[in-house]
């Protein structure tokens, strides 16, 4: 066998912890899809994403959008756009609770379709695209966007092109 493992409150083990050596790296960021990266795995060439022991997300492109103080509420389903998306109810949550999150780079400034500037929320929607359709639905496609209003009602009218990734 190895060595003994450090005695838990020794005087070892509190110089270790003090110097932030036991202390796990948690990753905070959340992917478009609404949930922590750290539920993204890949296997093969695809990356599922798993949220919970029963629920899965259809996700297939980890992108992450926001750093978030709290991820347990990021655990939600998406059942539609805006604040029925698991984004959009992890962002609420986090609002409704205190809890800080921050965009990462442009993602939720910028829109993902046409690069337009999204300062307020008012011109922000997260949205979840039929892949044959291109236009919102209420379920999980493992297609998620953050766009502004004119390519919102762009994809309400099946002419949206959504080729930003």
């Amino acid at each position: 066998m190895g060595d003994l493992p450090i005695a838990p409150g020794s005087p070892e083990a509190i110089r270790l912890y003090q110097e932030g050596k036991l202390k796990k790296e948690r990753n905070h960021k959340v992917c478009v899809c609404g949930h922590s990266v750290s539920y993204h795995t890949e296997v093969g060439d695809r990356v599922v994403c798993s949220p919970g022991k029963i629920r899965s997300c259809k996700c297939s492109k980890e992108r992450a959008v926001l750093e978030a103080q709290n991820l347990r509420l990021f655990m939600c389903a998406t059942e539609g756009c805006g604040s029925d998306h698991a984004l959009g109810k992890g962002i609420t949550a986090s609002d409704a609770n205190g809890k800080e999150y921050s965009w990462i780079g442009t993602a939720g400034l910028k829109c993902d379709a046409c690069l337009g500037d999204m300062q307020d929320w008012a011109n922000r929607h997260i949205v979840t695209l039929d892949p044959y359709s291109g236009m919102p639905v209420d379920r999980s496609t493992g297609i998620d966007k953050i766009i502004c209003t004119s390519c919102y009602l762009d994809f309400q009218t099946g002419t949206g092109t959504g080729s930003s990734e």
